[in-house]
């Protein structure tokens, strides 16, 4: 199995379990998360369980709600350089899980990876449902966990470590497990790691210190789980990594039937896609594939379209987050900023919904297109795209001037 079957695999039990990943598709998740939360019913449970677990006492609770996507955008953002999967939920637990391929990485980056967890988690404390109550004994206890009288929630990470290689695993697990488990009942972040030996399908996790009966009970109410993936949840993904349509089988055989194209541009193009083991989804019927991409500084959602016709090959890379109506004309600035000076392909965006791309382009008129040239359309754009990630995000949400995010970015290039 490759890394990128397992990545796929990971991402459909992701899905599967009502997790969102990365920032794609980021207003749906939150539109169905809203009506989540006004369950009165399970807002009820909520109760219910703080009454019952938490004291014996009566006392007054209420619950505070915030999920607010520029504020979850925000949060996030850190969490996606760090994995090479993210999937969360928001809650009154909300729980990130960073998917990570260690083989490639030493111990010490490890460590490293587990303390940037932990010191970008925070502001991922004032989103979800918080709860409030006005007994005296119970704020003492919750005031950490819940964040009583302020909107503080409590974050759950579950780094997920994934091992292909089983002696790297074995010389890791000696030196990380101490060092894997962070947080306890009166903290409001916790961390607590996966180790995961793909060949041998087993899945060690690390000491974890008391957490509360409330907040497990709750994070359970609302679909959460602090004690997530072991290996019961490693067989689901193992037998899910094949499931999305790969462009050597059932896509490329449609289309090719369909357009008879024996030398076609879309035929060098499904070349591509096979020798460099990209997986991807066919679009409808039409000669068009859509893949998300997880690049150093973030992820987003790639289009690659033939017009057979007009002999041509459109890559685009396309951000799930757009921009809002506030920003447009300082992202409009930063993307004039970033377009200035490049050679092959530039940012566009939509001025009607915000929609940021990257876009390259190859007209083969009077020519052929060939792998290598697919090759250099691909790539530059998403390099492109993963460089400028970070200016575009902070423009976005940290109020960053679209000059200091170039500055940042481009440094003294010329």
């Amino acid at each position: 199995m490759t890394q990128s079957e397992f990545s796929q695999g990971f991402v459909h039990w992701l899905r599967k379990e009502g997790y969102q990943v990365g920032l794609m598709n980021i207003d749906v998740y939150i539109e169905k998360l809203k009506k989540q939360v006004n369950d009165t019913e399970k807002m009820s449970k909520v109760m219910n369980v703080v009454s019952k677990t938490m004291t014996q006492e009566k006392h007054q609770s209420s619950v505070a709600i915030n999920i607010n996507k520029d504020q979850i955008v925000q949060g996030i953002t850190p969490f996606l350089s760090l994995a090479d999967v993210l999937g969360f939920q928001i809650g009154t637990s909300n729980e990130i899980l960073p998917m990570i391929y260690c083989d490639d990485l030493t111990t010490n980056d490890i460590v490293k990876r587990f303390d940037n967890f932990l010191n970008v988690a925070s502001p991922m404390t004032r989103i979800g449902i918080s709860t409030n109550t006005h007994n005296s004994e119970l704020i003492k206890v919750l005031s950490e966990t819940f964040a009583a009288n302020s909107p503080k929630c409590s974050v759950t990470i579950i780094p997920v470590l994934i091992y292909f290689n089983e002696d790297i695993y074995n010389e890791s697990i000696k030196v990380l497990l101490s060092k894997a488990s962070h947080g306890s009942f009166w903290g409001n972040i916790h961390l607590n790691a996966r180790f995961v030996n793909v060949p041998k399908k087993l899945v060690i996790k690390a000491e974890e210190g008391v957490l509360s009966k409330a907040l497990s009970s709750i994070g359970e109410i609302f679909g959460g789980n602090p004690y997530r993936f072991t290996e019961k949840e490693l067989e689901v993904v193992l037998g899910l990594a094949n499931k999305e349509v790969n462009v050597s089988t059932t896509a490329s055989t449609n289309l090719e039937r369909r357009f008879s194209m024996s030398n076609s541009i879309f035929n060098t193009v499904v070349e591509f896609f096979q020798k460099d083991e990209w997986n991807v989804k066919q679009i409808e019927d039409k000669p068009a594939f859509r893949m998300g991409y997880q690049g150093d500084n973030g992820s987003w959602t790639c289009i690659a379209r033939v017009r057979e016709e007009q002999k041509q090959f459109i890559f685009l890379s396309i951000l799930d987050a757009n921009a809002p109506s506030n920003k447009l004309a300082a992202m409009a600035e930063f993307l004039t900023r970033a377009n200035f000076g490049l050679n092959i392909g530039n940012f566009e965006m939509d001025y009607s919904d915000g929609e940021i791309r990257y876009r390259t382009y190859i007209s083969t008129e009077g020519g052929t297109l060939t792998y290598e040239m697919v090759k250099d359309a691909v790539y530059v754009n998403i390099i492109m795209m993963d460089k400028y990630f970070p200016g575009i995000m902070s423009v976005m949400y940290a109020g960053i001037s679209p000059a200091d995010a170039i500055a940042k970015i481009e440094g003294g290039e010329s």
